[in-house]
């Protein structure tokens, strides 16, 4: 069949330079301080590495991190160490882009060339991780589309890829928010399903390999713990068809060990104790799925209603595997789709469990690692109606759903959802405020960019031309393993493998060997080098100022909401769990949390009573 052309472009050339034009529009738009929902700690581990050649941010913080007490003493762990529960993990793709920018600018001023001279080293690494978060949002989005073409067309994959971006808080937190490891999840969970489609069919060796890959990604974020959901029930379904054996997920759980071990080490430094941050923001005494997934205050599905299009491909794949028994390849296609979905589900009821589901981010943050999986189940929905006009017309209404995530997005920017709680306003008078998106994709920078940033901008436009041109179209559904014959796909994730594990390594090495006698060196100079106090914390006060911050943000939100009995509930929880600790915590935040801080919120609060005069009577 003859390849279908756009206009006089190939098919190809279309798909190249749409996402080709994402990436140029990332670069020209994105914010160069590297800030973000968890600012700045980050940026803290990545110069801590570099610079102090250990894991102990706490020299690099300021009083915008919850360990900050309001009298401004910093909480730390017995060893002096910053006992945060946000992962390190993301060091082995931050800390190359750090030494590059430091780099160029210890040889510039040592050469006296005087090319960044108006630009401080801490400037020109904050903008250089920031591009970091450009090109590994990028990336994912163009594998995404890759694997989706294994399903879908072409226009499909790319149509469904280009919609989930831009239809969630994916594109907020690739070129705005850049200071965040979900990104960098994002890239690791997109590369690990297309590693899984490789190593299927592999011998045991590579399983091992697999496991090694995927204890790395769930060291880089907690967000992809929830990945072996899925990975666990394909190997089930391959056990049960006996294409697989139970030995080769032996191995596959040994290979996940070794990160793993390397990441409780650099946690017991951390805590001075065997100690799961991660699971020290859940919350077993209330669930908060509805509110999680529908309030007016950030709920994933409010903020983007794509998500309720995407959830639907969900009850389609499971539709299409009842119905396709005469067709086994096609259901065992269906089946990967449906346990895609599955992860999904479960992932929603389990962070349900967590005290806030939108303090500090607009919409489904921790759903940003699942662009993929929105991808493919946006496509199934798509290519399910074979209609002309009934696409067309779920297509549109994608659009649409595209730009009220811009709307929703842009008044969380403006910091007016809480007034919008109180007030109510039309959506005719609120529609006005989606102009606020241009604040994302509006130029900033460019001269730093430029200088710093332009040979990675077009090595990276290089290396995705390849990808998108070179990369076979191959099979997604880990049975049909006929076009394995080559083994560089395999060649190539040991590679990346290898140099994960072996950077981390390298740094849990480096943060065992000098986390202490950094330590002692600080406290010669008193107070850890810098001008704050500090509290030191108990195991059982680790995770509360976050907790207690969260948990003031609900109450805040019933309590606009008029729901005194949730308040009231959740001040008994404070009380239980902290004591009058907490309660002293509680009563300080509350009058200072939602202070009007930002120039964003004094515009939004000028939008707003602006708004309200347009209401008759009001």
């Amino acid at each position: 069949m003859p390849e279908k052309k756009f206009g006089f472009l190939s098919t190809e050339k279309v798909i190249y330079f749409s996402l080709l034009t994402v990436l140029l529009i990332g670069f020209f738009s994105f914010t160069t301080n590297f800030e973000g929902p968890d600012m700045p700690i980050y940026y803290a581990y990545t110069r801590s590495v570099v610079e102090d050649r250990d894991l102990n941010p706490v020299r690099y913080i300021d009083e915008r991190y919850p360990y900050v007490f309001p009298d401004g003493t910093y909480g730390v762990s017995p060893t002096y160490n910053l006992p945060t529960q946000h992962n390190h993990g993301g060091i082995v793709l931050w800390v190359p882009f750090y030494v590059y920018a430091r780099a160029l600018h210890f040889f510039d001023r040592i050469l006296g060339l005087n090319f960044y001279s108006s630009y401080t080293w801490e400037e020109l690494t904050l903008c250089a991780l920031s591009f970091s978060t450009v090109v590994f949002g990028v990336i994912a989005l163009f594998l995404s589309f890759l694997i989706a073409r294994a399903f879908f067309s072409n226009y499909i994959s790319l149509i469904a890829s280009v919609i989930v971006f831009f239809g969630t808080p994916i594109f907020f937190f690739t070129f705005y928010e850049v200071g965040n490891a979900n990104v960098i999840a994002m890239l690791f969970l997109t590369l690990t399903i297309w590693y899984f489609r490789y190593v299927a069919a592999a011998e045991k060796e590579h399983w091992f390999l697999f496991g090694v890959f995927l204890g790395i990604a769930m060291v880089v974020k907690v967000d992809v713990w929830f990945l072996p959901f899925f990975i666990g029930c394909v190997f089930l379904w391959l056990l049960y068809q006996k294409r697989t054996d139970w030995k080769k997920g032996l191995f596959f759980l040994f290979g996940v060990l070794p990160p793993m071990v390397l990441k409780t080490i650099n946690d017991y430094i951390k805590y001075g104790r065997l100690h799961m941050g991660e699971f020290g923001v859940i919350n077993l005494r209330d669930s908060y799925f509805l509110e999680q997934m529908f309030s007016r205050y950030h709920g994933f599905f409010y903020t983007s209603p794509l998500l309720y299009i995407c959830m639907a491909g969900v009850a389609v794949a499971g539709w299409n595997v009842l119905k396709s028994r005469e067709s086994p390849e096609r259901k065992n296609r269906d089946l990967m789709i449906l346990f895609l979905g599955g992860l999904l589900v479960f992932k929603l009821v389990i962070t349900s469990l967590r005290f806030a589901w939108g303090l500090g981010t607009p919409g489904a943050r921790i759903l940003v690692t699942e662009l993929t999986v929105f991808v493919i189940l946006l496509g199934v929905v798509i290519s399910y109606f074979k209609h002309r006009r009934i696409r067309a017309v779920l297509i549109l209404t994608s659009i649409i759903c595209v730009l009220w995530n811009f709307l929703v997005i842009t008044e969380y920017m403006t910091d007016i959802v809480f007034e919008y709680i109180l007030n109510p306003v039309p959506l005719s008078l609120r529609v006005v405020n989606i102009l606020y998106i241009f604040q994302v994709f509006m130029l900033r920078d460019l001269d730093m960019k430029l200088r710093l940033m332009l040979p990675l901008l077009i090595v990276f436009g290089y290396l995705s031309h390849i990808l998108l041109t070179r990369v076979k179209k191959t099979e997604f559904n880990f049975w049909n393993n006929k076009d394995l014959r080559s083994g560089k796909p395999l060649r190539i994730f040991t590679y990346l493998t290898l140099f994960f594990f072996a950077s981390y390594t390298l740094f849990t090495v480096l943060n065992v060997v000098n986390n202490r006698s950094n330590v002692e060196a600080l406290l010669e100079k008193g107070n850890l080098g810098n001008d704050y106090q500090y509290y030191m914390l108990k195991p059982d006060e680790y995770e509360k100022a976050e907790n207690l911050t969260a948990m003031i943000s609900l109450i805040y939100i019933f309590y606009l909401k008029g729901d005194t009995e949730r308040v009231s509930a959740i001040e008994d929880h404070i009380y239980d769990i902290y004591g009058e600790w907490g309660m002293d915590f509680y009563r300080y935040y509350y009058g200072n949390l939602f202070a009007y801080k930002s120039g964003f919120r004094r515009e939004g609060m000028r939008r707003l009573q602006y708004l309200l005069s347009k209401i008759p009577g009001y």
